[in-house]
């Protein structure tokens, strides 16, 4: 047994035992309130839907007129561009344009009284105009009357070479029966014309331009192409032959009727002979 202790009886709920002073716990205080509390609500989420894409369209062009200072801008918006489109361009193309040129208006024909068909009855000639048509055809009264010597048809009337092309050809009316004594333009004896001249273009040789006073019984006419050609000297293109002594018959038509001889026919002719009774001939200026 466990002896007693000498410090006396103790308090407590046996004899001899000692009572220990139980030690308090610190005096410090808890928080009376408790910590702020966590964000009951989540980060807004980030978007869902991507930016918006950027404008595809070029921006509009800058108006053309600045704007006048001082002047409102305009209140309503510009009307709305039209719903339909502008109408298609027609399908079928333009009609060709002509392959072929016009045909030149023909050659008035004089206006002043013309020859008879018998041009002789006014006497040889001293002037005669004939119109230029190229061609290789010839076409003559071949009528005779044994009564009248001067009804003989032409017999010698004719052409040779080709067609001239009708475009500014060189011609030379002369009595001269070798092409070559007329290349010297200084010298016009025995020439009664020479020039360019085109389809359906009249012409007139005159006795008096190579020095004679009335035709004699050959006149030729020489043709050339061009008068580069005539100038280059060289042979004729065609070259004509008709009788003008009035010892053969001649006919003369301004419609076109009278004597044709290739390329040239004869439309109007002066004589040297005006008898009185004959009113159609025509009198040399």
């Amino acid at each position: 047994m466990f002896p007693q202790s000498k410090k006396g009886k103790g308090k407590g709920k046996g004899k001899g035992y000692y009572k220990h002073k139980k030690t308090k716990p610190p005096t410090t205080e808890p928080p009376t309130e408790p910590p702020t509390k966590l964000p009951t609500e989540p980060p807004t989420e980030p978007p869902t839907e991507p930016p918006t894409e950027p404008p595809t369209d070029p921006p509009t062009e800058p108006p053309t007129n600045p704007p006048t200072p001082g002047t409102a801008p305009p209140t309503e918006p510009p009307t709305e561009p039209p719903t339909e489109p502008p109408t298609e361009p027609p399908t079928e193309p333009p009609t060709e344009p002509p392959t072929e040129p016009p045909t030149p208006p023909p050659t008035p024909m004089p206006t002043k009284k013309t020859c008879p068909r018998d041009v002789c009855d006014c006497g040889k000639p001293i002037a005669m105009t004939f119109l230029y048509i190229p061609s290789n055809v010839v076409r003559l009264n071949m009528t005779e009357n044994p009564e009248d010597s001067r009804d003989k048809p032409q017999q010698d009337a004719g052409c040779e070479g080709g067609i001239p092309n009708g475009m500014n050809n060189y011609i030379v009316v002369t009595r001269e029966k070798d092409f070559e004594d007329v290349f010297d333009e200084t010298d016009n004896d025995e020439v009664y014309f020479r020039g360019e001249v085109s389809t359906d273009m009249p012409f007139t040789p005159i006795a008096e331009n190579g020095g004679e006073d009335k035709f004699k019984a050959e006149t030729r006419f020489y043709i050339w192409n061009s008068k580069a050609d005539f100038e280059a000297e060289a042979d004729p293109f065609q070259t004509i032959m008709y009788h003008t002594s009035c010892s053969q018959r001649m006919e003369c038509d301004a419609g076109r009727m009278g004597d044709q001889i290739c390329s040239v026919s004869l439309i109007e002719f002066y004589g040297e002979d005006q008898p009185p009774e004959l009113d159609e001939c025509l009198e040399w200026p």
